[in-house]
């Protein structure tokens, strides 16, 4: 919401590709707004292919910000969680690294 005057912003996002979202609260601050969708538009591309088909699955915040974390292999943190919740499945990790790098492959 930069374009409206706010001054941060919050996303999980910054845990996953910390360059590309510093990058994109910069270009908001500059107000270079062409440039700020354009990246937006990596992360909203990241979500439909890379999220949105296992949001089904049944994680929890927590499961989501390890599974991720992980598959960005930016954060080395355990996948496991404590029943009853549960963890990204392995084939799930390799599913959003796979599309995390299409789109962020220059960020990690």
């Amino acid at each position: 919401m930069t374009i409206w005057g706010s001054k941060g912003i919050y996303s999980d996002f910054i845990n996953y590709w910390p360059r590309a979202s510093l990058k994109l609260y910069a270009l908001c601050q500059e107000r270079k707004w062409e440039e700020a969708i354009a990246l937006q538009e990596k992360y909203i591309a990241f979500d439909l292919e890379g999220q949105k088909p296992l949001e089904n699955r049944g994680y929890t915040d927590a499961g989501w910000d390890k599974g991720k974390g992980e598959a960005a292999g930016f954060l080395k943190c355990k996948r496991y969680i404590r029943p009853p919740h549960r963890a990204m499945r392995e084939e799930d990790v390799i599913h959003l690294r796979n599309v995390g790098q299409k789109y962020f492959s220059d960020w990690t």
